[in-house]
């Protein structure tokens, strides 16, 4: 075999082996390409999903926010609404006609009267309706073991009385009337006006 065949068989040989060196690292070439590419798609998918979860849960927390400013301030208005109803209450109260506020204060003291020696303290006006003839007429129906006077001193109210005798004071005034009613009936009240538990 002469010297340029075996030359020649041995470039085509070389050049087979390069072509098949090449090819192997064009194909490991690609498999890296592939493996990065994924581990590149991986690390976006969970960097995503990271700000994703981020932004959820700042956009919860400020619906949350806003659900709690939105409640803060229903709160709020159905507070004053509700205080404009006792007032309204007291306002329709001292406007009742003098019978029948004369009724509901005898109704009070035969109630509240303790036993014993009582005061009836009212306020300067309810001196006209709570006079000698009142007291001695409550006097006949409280029988024996209890028994009220007109003190001179008068009480800083809108209205009702305060019962005085040596071992008690009860406050029966009108404001202390309707805040007790609130305490004891604003979750009943608040339902039937707005049609809810709260």
């Amino acid at each position: 075999m002469s010297i340029e065949k075996v030359k020649e068989r041995i470039i085509e040989k070389a050049q087979a082996e390069a072509k098949e060196f090449l090819l192997k690292e064009k194909e490991e070439i690609e498999k890296e390409k592939k493996l990065y590419r994924e581990s590149l798609k991986e690390e976006f998918d969970r960097k995503l999903k990271t700000e994703l979860g981020k932004i959820e849960n700042d956009v919860k927390r400020k619906i949350d926010q806003k659900k709690l400013e939105l409640d803060r301030a229903v709160l709020s208005k159905k507070r004053v609404m509700l205080d404009e109803l006792f007032a309204l209450a007291m306002e329709k109260f001292l406007s009742i006609d003098s019978a029948k506020y004369a009724e509901f204060l005898e109704k009070l003291i035969l109630k509240d009267a303790p036993v014993g020696d009582s005061l009836i303290i009212v306020n300067e006006k309810d001196k006209k309706i709570v006079n000698d003839k009142f007291i001695a007429k409550l006097n006949k129906k409280l029988g024996k073991g209890r028994k009220v006077a007109l003190s001179d001193e008068t009480a800083q109210i809108k209205g009702g009385c305060i019962i005085k005798s040596k071992d008690v004071e009860i406050d029966d005034s009108i404001e202390t009337l309707l805040s007790d009613e609130r305490d004891s009936n604003e979750m009943e009240i608040a339902k039937s006006l707005f049609g809810e538990d709260k």
